[in-house]
């Protein structure tokens, strides 16, 4: 199916625009999610969330090119997965850090208590 007919699809807020959608674009969107992701898992969710996407944007919006518009969504998509995850691995490794700084470092609590007694 043409592009211009699978727009015309989503104008129509028919159903079949996304499974048209996936029969023609799905492995490319896939194949943009996974260069930046490298997670199958993650890669699923982004062309799920650019099927979203494309369904919530078109209309009003009305692309050209839409094999370019689905790409530029998906890579959007996946940049911020990958920018989340890897605030949350930053995240983990910090409070990682916390934990062994405080196995060194003196419990001077127990020490204060003592002397009040």
């Amino acid at each position: 199916m043409e592009d211009k007919q699978i727009v015309e699809l989503y104008w129509a807020r028919s159903e079949t625009a996304i499974s048209e959608t996936e029969k023609k674009y799905g492995r490319y969107i896939s194949a943009v999610a996974d260069s930046i992701l490298a997670s199958k898992e993650d890669t699923e969710e982004v062309v799920n969330d650019t099927y979203l996407r494309a369904w919530n944007s078109i209309p009003p919006q009305k692309p050209n090119k839409l094999g370019a518009f689905l790409a530029t969504i998906a890579r959007n998509l996946a940049l911020d997965r990958y920018a989340a995850r890897r605030k949350e691995r930053e995240n983990l490794t910090f409070e990682r850090t916390l934990e062994e700084l405080a196995e060194c470092i003196p419990d001077t609590s127990r020490n204060s208590l003592a002397d009040e007694v």
